[in-house]
């Protein structure tokens, strides 16, 4: 798998993270953030026997940039799991099956199916 698709990838993630920032900055709200849906009461979650990466609080919109990049790009989602993707402290895990977020109230499993494509 090339490096260069992983680059990218990383790319889509940063811009779309700056801009939410600037945008949290402005609207001094959290809104934004992914509805809390199967909290899991531990602090690490383990996915497939994966030990998924710490994220601080995870908006939609990055959710879906990674899963849209991913899908065009024809990456396997669970390898992105092993690239440490992230800006700063925020990180996020995407399998085939499910995006793993952590919020402040806990981590959250998305079910991806909710993100078609054409919805990205």
């Amino acid at each position: 798998m090339s490096w260069n698709i992983f680059e990218k990838l990383k790319t889509v993630f940063m811009k779309v993270t700056q801009i939410l920032v600037k945008l949290f900055k402005k609207t001094n709200k959290s809104t934004s953030l992914t509805p809390v849906s199967n909290v899991i009461a531990t602090p690490t979650a383990h996915y497939e026997g994966v030990q998924t990466a710490t994220i601080i609080a995870i908006p939609t919109n990055i959710a879906k940039a990674v899963v849209n990049c991913c899908l065009k790009n024809r990456i396997d989602l669970a390898e992105a799991i092993f690239r440490g993707f992230g800006y700063g402290n925020t990180k996020i895990v995407v399998t085939e099956k499910e995006i793993i977020a952590e919020t402040s109230s806990g981590i959250v499993l998305l079910d991806p199916s909710k993100y078609r494509l054409s919805e990205l």
